[in-house]
């Protein structure tokens, strides 16, 4: 009967802490665009060779709920007048690419996201500290 007991309990509890961790790691999104891809992007590459190595098309992949901190680079802001801007944007970051009248990159910025989404780690510590005293 205790062994019974024994089991029933360790069902119960993988199967309570599964129900509520797999959501979590399950939901988590791991980074779509990422300042490593940004340094992968050259000067001179097409919006197709772009596309290529991000693996979709330009835009807002946080149904607009990204906020971004953007400075401008080693180039005059006149200049942007005169090129055309994509951008591919996650929850996590956005890349820019500036494109001549060619079509060539001509610059490129990666800005990160001002209030990315918690980690994995990090949701599992907010459970544990319920104010952050300094």
């Amino acid at each position: 009967m205790k062994a019974k007991r024994w089991y029933f309990l360790c069902a119960f509890v993988f199967l309570t802490t599964t129900a509520f961790v797999a959501p979590w790691l399950l939901l988590s999104t791991p980074p779509r665009f990422t300042e490593q891809q940004c340094r992968e992007l050259k000067d001179g590459m097409t919006e197709q060779e772009a596309i290529a190595l991000l693996g979709c098309a330009s835009g807002d992949y946080t149904a607009g709920k990204g906020v971004y901190v953007s400075l401008f680079g080693d180039y005059h802001v006149a200049n942007l007048r005169e090129l055309e801007a994509k951008s591919w944007a996650d929850h996590h970051g956005a890349i820019v690419l500036y494109f001549d009248g060619e079509g060539k990159v001509t610059h490129k910025e990666y800005s990160p996201a001002v209030n990315p989404p918690p980690t994995v780690w990090g949701r599992i510590k907010s459970w544990f500290v319920l104010t952050n005293y300094r």
